[in-house]
């Protein structure tokens, strides 16, 4: 994964385009988003390891965000934005 970006995630109103390098440091007053901005990796893990219907599993086994409401920023009308990038390397093409 490059990067990622999230948007009226609970208290994260927009986090930007952070890049994920080999050393990432999060620094900030309680209550700032810092432990929402981790919890999103498991949230990423247990929704694309899952068989469900939606494809956000806010309830799971490794990160409890309630249901999408619980986890929707209160105070905005848009939707939730879970954005990331990452790149597939290219592969020679094979000239056979």
């Amino acid at each position: 994964m490059d990067s990622i970006r999230l948007q009226r995630l609970r208290c994260l109103s927009d986090t930007g385009e952070i890049k994920i390098k080999p050393i990432t440091i999060l620094v900030g007053e309680n209550s700032s988003g810092k432990s929402t901005f981790l919890r999103f990796f498991p949230l990423l893990k247990q929704s694309v390891e899952s068989r469900t219907i939606g494809p956000v599993l806010w309830n799971g086994r490794l990160v409890d965000f309630g249901n999408y409401k619980d986890a929707h920023q209160k105070h905005s009308e848009e939707d939730i934005c879970l954005e990331f990038k990452f790149e597939i390397p290219s592969f020679p093409k094979n000239n056979a």
